[in-house]
């Protein structure tokens, strides 16, 4: 499930870029590109006839916690939030992709034997994480939202994620240092370490006792 969240990650931030340089080729004046786009979008929407997809879509993150979804709308959301933000509609990437993260992972419970809510809570983390570069921050978040079971998890989630998600994130201008298997393999083996040193601390402290 990582892999596929770091993927899909990996699609949502080049889409999201490609519709950007198709918009900055064609459209050169660059106020009039959201409003070339917010009319693709309104057709693209009347079209399809759900509105679904249009705004957050908090509701429908709620939903896929409680009941198995399917992949049509972490898909339909790809597409409708890719042309939204490379239209120059910034500032709305996190609710999107939790969107995304929590309807996929509900949507696995389809196809793998775990459950579609820890599933969804998971990529409610981990597919931000991914697009976003920012792991330990998302695994974070997922046990403040979640609770501490749900850690291991998140954490595995979310840094597989975030290997396998491409240089590529959602922030243009995020700086990126080095390769990403140094870099994973240094902050799990931090992670692994943080336990021993807890141990320590606290036998250190009993000892002095």
């Amino acid at each position: 499930a990582g892999i596929l969240f770091g993927l899909v990650a990996q699609v949502f931030v080049h889409a999201t870029h490609a519709v950007e340089k198709w918009q900055s080729k064609w459209v050169s004046f660059a106020p009039l590109r959201p409003f070339w786009g917010g009319i693709f979008l309104i057709i693209l929407f009347y079209i399809e006839g759900s509105y679904r997809y249009v705004g957050l879509g908090l509701p429908y993150i709620q939903q896929a916690l409680v009941q198995m979804d399917s992949f049509r709308d972490p898909a339909l959301k790809t597409f409708f939030t890719a042309i939204t933000l490379g239209s120059g509609f910034k500032g709305g990437e996190f609710i999107p992709l939790v969107y995304i993260g929590t309807t996929l992972g509900s949507a696995l419970g389809l196809i793998f034997p775990i459950s579609y809510q820890l599933l969804a809570g998971v990529g409610f983390a981990a597919l931000f994480g991914a697009a976003s570069n920012t792991p330990i921050a998302c695994s974070l978040m997922a046990i403040e939202i979640f609770g501490p079971r749900i850690a291991p998890y998140a954490f595995l989630a979310c840094f597989v994620g975030y290997y396998f998600s491409g240089r590529q994130t959602i922030y243009r201008s995020q700086k990126f240092n080095g390769s990403k298997r140094e870099r994973t393999l240094a902050l799990l083996s931090l992670l692994g370490e943080l336990p021993k040193r807890f141990v320590s601390v606290g036998s250190h402290r009993s000892g002095k006792k």
